[in-house]
């Protein structure tokens, strides 16, 4: 009753390093989720999935370009 449901939003942003700031800022303020992986989707990824409070599933992305981007 008003809360999303199977709603998923995607961020993508620079840096490996941001997606996990995002990821973590997320969960500080209530949200859940696994830790970072590496992902292939057409192009190495780093993803940093999360549920927010009420939910809805947040798919925090960026490009793996570099080994220390890991």
């Amino acid at each position: 009753s008003g809360n999303p449901r199977n709603v998923e939003v995607t961020f993508q942003v620079e840096t490996p390093a941001e997606a996990e700031r995002l990821q973590h800022a997320f969960i500080e303020a209530g949200g859940e989720g696994p830790p970072p992986t590496d992902q292939l989707m057409y192009e190495p990824i780093r993803s940093c999935p999360v549920r927010d409070p009420f939910g809805a599933e947040l798919l925090i992305i960026s490009p793996v370009t570099r080994a220390r981007d890991k």
